[in-house]
Protein backbone atom coordinates (compact mmCIF):
# COMPACT_ATOMS: atom_id res chain seq x y z
CA UNK A 1 0.00 0.00 0.00
CA UNK A 2 1.27 3.50 -0.72
CA UNK A 3 1.30 6.64 1.41
CA UNK A 4 -0.99 8.75 -0.78
CA UNK A 5 -3.96 10.16 1.10
CA UNK A 6 -7.30 8.94 -0.20
CA UNK A 7 -9.85 11.52 -1.34
CA UNK A 8 -13.30 11.05 -2.88
CA UNK A 9 -11.97 11.85 -6.34
CA UNK A 10 -8.95 9.56 -6.04
CA UNK A 11 -11.13 6.79 -4.64
CA UNK A 12 -13.42 7.08 -7.63
CA UNK A 13 -10.43 6.88 -9.96
CA UNK A 14 -9.12 3.79 -8.22
CA UNK A 15 -12.52 2.14 -8.42
CA UNK A 16 -12.66 2.78 -12.15
CA UNK A 17 -9.15 1.32 -12.44
CA UNK A 18 -10.29 -1.86 -10.69
CA UNK A 19 -13.25 -2.09 -13.05
CA UNK A 20 -11.01 -1.36 -16.01
CA UNK A 21 -8.61 -4.13 -15.03
CA UNK A 22 -11.47 -6.61 -14.79
CA UNK A 23 -12.36 -5.81 -18.38
CA UNK A 24 -8.79 -6.36 -19.55
CA UNK A 25 -9.57 -8.39 -22.67
CA UNK A 26 -12.87 -7.16 -23.96
CA UNK A 27 -13.12 -3.36 -23.92
CA UNK A 28 -14.45 -1.88 -27.14
CA UNK A 29 -14.82 -5.17 -29.00
CA UNK A 30 -17.38 -6.67 -26.63
CA UNK A 31 -19.06 -3.30 -26.14
CA UNK A 32 -19.47 -3.02 -29.90
CA UNK A 33 -20.77 -6.59 -30.13
CA UNK A 34 -23.28 -6.06 -27.32
CA UNK A 35 -24.53 -2.78 -28.76
CA UNK A 36 -25.01 -4.17 -32.25
CA UNK A 37 -26.31 -7.64 -31.43
CA UNK A 38 -29.27 -7.13 -29.07
CA UNK A 39 -31.03 -10.29 -27.95
CA UNK A 40 -34.24 -10.72 -26.03
CA UNK A 41 -35.85 -13.53 -24.10
CA UNK A 42 -38.48 -14.39 -21.51
CA UNK A 43 -38.42 -12.95 -18.03
CA UNK A 44 -37.12 -15.16 -15.23
CA UNK A 45 -36.68 -14.33 -11.57
CA UNK A 46 -34.34 -17.24 -10.78
CA UNK A 47 -30.66 -16.95 -9.89
CA UNK A 48 -29.45 -17.03 -13.50
CA UNK A 49 -29.96 -14.41 -16.19
CA UNK A 50 -28.58 -16.56 -19.00
CA UNK A 51 -27.13 -20.00 -19.70
CA UNK A 52 -24.22 -20.26 -22.15
CA UNK A 53 -23.44 -23.79 -23.32
CA UNK A 54 -24.65 -25.12 -19.98
CA UNK A 55 -22.84 -22.49 -17.86
CA UNK A 56 -25.04 -20.10 -15.91
CA UNK A 57 -24.44 -16.36 -15.70
CA UNK A 58 -25.67 -15.45 -12.25
CA UNK A 59 -27.95 -12.56 -11.41
CA UNK A 60 -25.30 -11.41 -8.91
CA UNK A 61 -22.71 -11.14 -11.70
CA UNK A 62 -25.19 -9.34 -13.93
CA UNK A 63 -26.24 -6.83 -11.29
CA UNK A 64 -22.63 -6.10 -10.31
CA UNK A 65 -21.68 -5.55 -13.96
CA UNK A 66 -24.74 -3.37 -14.49
CA UNK A 67 -23.82 -1.23 -11.50
CA UNK A 68 -20.29 -0.80 -12.85
CA UNK A 69 -21.64 0.13 -16.29
CA UNK A 70 -24.01 2.68 -14.80
CA UNK A 71 -21.17 4.25 -12.82
CA UNK A 72 -18.90 4.51 -15.85
CA UNK A 73 -21.19 5.30 -18.77
CA UNK A 74 -20.13 8.44 -20.59
CA UNK A 75 -23.56 9.24 -22.00
CA UNK A 76 -27.19 8.64 -21.13
CA UNK A 77 -28.48 5.21 -22.15
CA UNK A 78 -31.98 3.89 -21.59
CA UNK A 79 -32.12 1.46 -18.67
CA UNK A 80 -33.38 -1.45 -20.75
CA UNK A 81 -30.79 -0.84 -23.45
CA UNK A 82 -27.95 -0.72 -20.91
CA UNK A 83 -29.16 -3.93 -19.27
CA UNK A 84 -29.17 -5.66 -22.66
CA UNK A 85 -25.68 -4.41 -23.51
CA UNK A 86 -24.35 -5.65 -20.17
CA UNK A 87 -25.99 -9.05 -20.59
CA UNK A 88 -24.69 -9.44 -24.14
CA UNK A 89 -21.22 -8.43 -22.95
CA UNK A 90 -21.29 -11.10 -20.22
CA UNK A 91 -22.43 -13.70 -22.75
CA UNK A 92 -19.62 -12.67 -25.10
CA UNK A 93 -17.09 -12.93 -22.28
CA UNK A 94 -18.31 -16.42 -21.35
CA UNK A 95 -18.17 -17.57 -24.98
CA UNK A 96 -14.58 -16.33 -25.35
CA UNK A 97 -13.51 -17.88 -22.06
CA UNK A 98 -15.04 -21.26 -22.96
CA UNK A 99 -13.36 -21.23 -26.36
CA UNK A 100 -10.02 -20.28 -24.80
CA UNK A 101 -10.27 -23.18 -22.35
CA UNK A 102 -11.26 -25.53 -25.17
CA UNK A 103 -8.04 -24.58 -26.96
CA UNK A 104 -5.98 -25.34 -23.86
CA UNK A 105 -5.16 -21.79 -22.81
CA UNK A 106 -4.47 -21.39 -19.11
CA UNK A 107 -3.77 -18.43 -16.87
CA UNK A 108 -0.28 -17.12 -16.14
CA UNK A 109 -0.36 -16.96 -12.34
CA UNK A 110 2.70 -14.73 -12.14
CA UNK A 111 1.16 -12.16 -14.48
CA UNK A 112 -2.15 -12.27 -12.63
CA UNK A 113 -0.45 -11.65 -9.30
CA UNK A 114 1.43 -8.70 -10.80
CA UNK A 115 -1.84 -7.19 -11.97
CA UNK A 116 -3.45 -7.71 -8.57
CA UNK A 117 -0.44 -6.18 -6.85
CA UNK A 118 -0.77 -3.13 -9.10
CA UNK A 119 -4.33 -2.70 -7.90
CA UNK A 120 -3.65 -3.10 -4.19
CA UNK A 121 -0.59 -0.85 -4.49
CA UNK A 122 -2.87 2.09 -5.29
CA UNK A 123 -4.36 2.07 -1.80
CA UNK A 124 -2.93 3.38 1.44
CA UNK A 125 -4.35 0.56 3.56
CA UNK A 126 -5.94 -2.84 3.19
CA UNK A 127 -9.13 -1.37 4.61
CA UNK A 128 -9.25 1.26 1.85
CA UNK A 129 -8.79 -1.46 -0.77
CA UNK A 130 -11.57 -3.57 0.76
CA UNK A 131 -13.85 -0.55 0.87
CA UNK A 132 -13.40 0.11 -2.84
CA UNK A 133 -13.96 -3.55 -3.65
CA UNK A 134 -17.23 -3.40 -1.74
CA UNK A 135 -18.21 -0.23 -3.62
CA UNK A 136 -17.53 -2.10 -6.87
CA UNK A 137 -19.68 -4.99 -5.54
CA UNK A 138 -16.70 -7.35 -5.57
CA UNK A 139 -14.70 -9.52 -3.20
CA UNK A 140 -10.99 -10.30 -3.50
CA UNK A 141 -11.97 -13.71 -4.83
CA UNK A 142 -14.24 -12.07 -7.43
CA UNK A 143 -11.40 -9.76 -8.48
CA UNK A 144 -8.89 -12.60 -8.84
CA UNK A 145 -11.35 -14.69 -10.83
CA UNK A 146 -12.21 -11.77 -13.11
CA UNK A 147 -8.55 -10.93 -13.73
CA UNK A 148 -7.80 -14.60 -14.36
CA UNK A 149 -10.61 -14.93 -16.87
CA UNK A 150 -9.61 -11.69 -18.52
CA UNK A 151 -6.01 -12.84 -18.84
CA UNK A 152 -7.06 -16.13 -20.42
CA UNK A 153 -9.34 -14.32 -22.89
CA UNK A 154 -6.64 -11.79 -23.74
CA UNK A 155 -4.14 -14.57 -24.45
CA UNK A 156 -6.68 -16.34 -26.64
CA UNK A 157 -7.44 -13.19 -28.64
CA UNK A 158 -3.75 -12.37 -29.06
CA UNK A 159 -3.18 -15.84 -30.50
CA UNK A 160 -6.34 -15.89 -32.59
CA UNK A 161 -6.09 -12.34 -33.94
CA UNK A 162 -2.55 -11.00 -33.39
CA UNK A 163 -2.39 -7.22 -33.51
CA UNK A 164 0.63 -7.33 -35.83
CA UNK A 165 -1.36 -9.39 -38.34
CA UNK A 166 -3.74 -6.52 -39.05
CA UNK A 167 -2.72 -4.68 -42.21
CA UNK A 168 -3.50 -1.03 -42.84
CA UNK A 169 -2.67 0.33 -46.26
CA UNK A 170 -1.14 3.71 -47.00
CA UNK A 171 -4.28 4.53 -49.00
CA UNK A 172 -6.50 3.89 -45.96
CA UNK A 173 -4.34 6.13 -43.80
CA UNK A 174 -4.35 8.88 -46.42
CA UNK A 175 -8.15 8.71 -46.75
CA UNK A 176 -8.50 9.23 -43.01
CA UNK A 177 -5.95 12.02 -43.05
CA UNK A 178 -7.91 13.76 -45.80
CA UNK A 179 -11.00 13.60 -43.57
CA UNK A 180 -9.37 15.13 -40.51
CA UNK A 181 -7.11 17.64 -42.28
CA UNK A 182 -9.81 20.32 -42.73
CA UNK A 183 -10.57 20.16 -38.99
CA UNK A 184 -6.90 20.84 -38.20
CA UNK A 185 -6.39 23.75 -40.53
CA UNK A 186 -5.15 26.86 -38.77
CA UNK A 187 -4.10 25.01 -35.62
CA UNK A 188 -0.56 25.83 -34.59
CA UNK A 189 1.95 23.05 -34.12
CA UNK A 190 -0.10 20.47 -36.03
CA UNK A 191 1.97 18.32 -38.37
CA UNK A 192 0.02 15.80 -40.44
CA UNK A 193 3.10 13.61 -40.80
CA UNK A 194 3.16 13.26 -37.01
CA UNK A 195 -0.52 12.36 -36.97
CA UNK A 196 -0.10 9.67 -39.63
CA UNK A 197 1.19 6.89 -37.29
CA UNK A 198 -1.56 7.68 -34.78
CA UNK A 199 -4.22 7.26 -37.46
CA UNK A 200 -2.59 4.05 -38.65
CA UNK A 201 -2.74 2.64 -35.12
CA UNK A 202 -6.40 3.67 -34.74
CA UNK A 203 -7.32 2.00 -38.01
CA UNK A 204 -5.48 -1.14 -36.96
CA UNK A 205 -7.40 -1.22 -33.68
CA UNK A 206 -10.71 -0.72 -35.48
CA UNK A 207 -9.99 -3.58 -37.87
CA UNK A 208 -9.02 -5.87 -35.00
CA UNK A 209 -12.19 -4.98 -33.11
CA UNK A 210 -14.22 -5.84 -36.20
CA UNK A 211 -12.49 -9.22 -36.44
CA UNK A 212 -13.14 -9.92 -32.76
CA UNK A 213 -16.78 -8.98 -33.28
CA UNK A 214 -17.02 -11.43 -36.19
CA UNK A 215 -15.44 -14.12 -34.01
CA UNK A 216 -18.00 -13.44 -31.27
CA UNK A 217 -20.87 -13.60 -33.74
CA UNK A 218 -19.63 -17.01 -34.94
CA UNK A 219 -19.25 -18.32 -31.39
CA UNK A 220 -22.73 -17.11 -30.50
CA UNK A 221 -24.27 -18.67 -33.60
CA UNK A 222 -22.62 -22.01 -32.81
CA UNK A 223 -23.44 -21.92 -29.09
CA UNK A 224 -26.46 -22.96 -27.06
CA UNK A 225 -27.61 -19.76 -25.33
CA UNK A 226 -30.70 -19.27 -23.21
CA UNK A 227 -31.71 -15.75 -22.17
CA UNK A 228 -33.59 -15.77 -18.85
CA UNK A 229 -33.64 -12.06 -18.03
Amino acid sequence: MNDEQSTPSSASGKRKWIIGLVGIALLAAVAYFAKNNPQSGPNDSSGAVAVVNGVEISRKTFEASLGQAQANQAEEVEAGQLEQQVLDGLIAEELLFQQAEAEGITANEELIQQQLDQVTGQFETTEAFQSELAAAQMTEEDLREAVTRGSVIQTYLERKIPADSIEVTAEEVQMQLDLVAPQLEGQEGVNLDEIRPVIEQQLQQQKRQQQITTLLEDLRAQGDIQILL
